[in-house]
């Protein structure tokens, strides 16, 4: 199956967002099912649930305390999940999102510090300067339908840079619309996100081993909400196939790096 380039916009270089990110309260707030927190949207939106798959991955790569890196962290679902066990650190596009994940940090407990930050690490190509001075090497990268948000060249020079950034054995754990087919490959997705191709994931991870693909499936039926959304505004063939592609990755540089 071809999906026609026709039916989407224009590839963007970089992700900037969209409404949703203007309403994380809401985004917490409504139930777990849905995609984004636009409150036009007209179903529950919001998440507040975190992904199982990238806890399952951590635990078993990186040692109690390890510095870990959300790109995308928006609200903290993951992230403060993650900071019980780990030293995590978060980047965002919007100041909200941040705000939201410190307020709901300082009224739990049991969490190690964090530190979180509004950056674009798709466009600076490098860490915020106060991470950097502190020459802050990770154990661990993840980011959860955020990878999708930027072009090629972008991905595949944002990966090689953060290669300076992790430490020997290091894990990277993203989400990729896989072997989803174009005719025209200047075209992106709905919502701005498009698949990375094998060849743009072997130029972006040259060094790095392959160590695991699993299909992308959330208990919440989070995603599969968000499909709903789209397909009953006319994108249903769209969502259908892309709810098949949707693919963890678990990439690892060597522990001699």
């Amino acid at each position: 199956m071809i999906i026609k380039p026709a039916l989407f916009g224009p590839r963007p270089i970089t992700f900037r967002g969209n409404q949703t990110r203007q309403y994380p309260e809401l985004y917490d707030k409504s139930q777990p099912r849905g995609h984004g927190s636009n409150p036009n949207y007209g179903f529950n939106p919001g998440r507040n649930n975190f992904d199982p798959f990238v806890k399952s991955v951590l635990k078993q790569f990186v040692p109690s305390g390890g510095n870990v890196l959300e790109v995308g962290c928006h609200t903290g679902n993951n992230l403060l999940e993650m900071a019980k066990d780990y030293h995590l650190f978060g980047l965002d596009l919007e100041q909200l999102s941040l705000d939201t994940i410190r307020k709901k940090g300082h009224q739990r407990s049991g969490l190690k510090p964090f530190d979180v930050a509004v950056w674009d690490i798709f466009e600076q190509g490098t860490l915020p300067p106060e991470w950097a001075e502190q020459n802050v090497k990770f154990n661990a990268v993840y980011a959860v339908q955020t990878f999708n948000h930027c072009d090629d060249q972008t991905f595949i020079r944002t990966m090689q840079q953060l290669k300076n950034h992790l430490q020997p054995g290091a894990v990277v754990i993203f989400t990729n619309y896989d072997d989803v087919g174009f005719t025209d490959p200047s075209k992106a997705v709905f919502g701005g996100s498009y698949p990375h191709s094998r060849d743009v994931l072997q130029h972006a991870f040259k060094g790095y081993r392959l160590l695991q693909t699993q299909p992308f499936r959330r208990d919440d039926d989070t995603y599969e909400g968000g499909l709903d959304y789209w397909s009953v505004k006319g994108f249903k063939e769209i969502t259908d196939y892309l709810s098949d592609h949707l693919t963890w990755y678990v990439y690892q540089l060597p522990a001699n790096q």
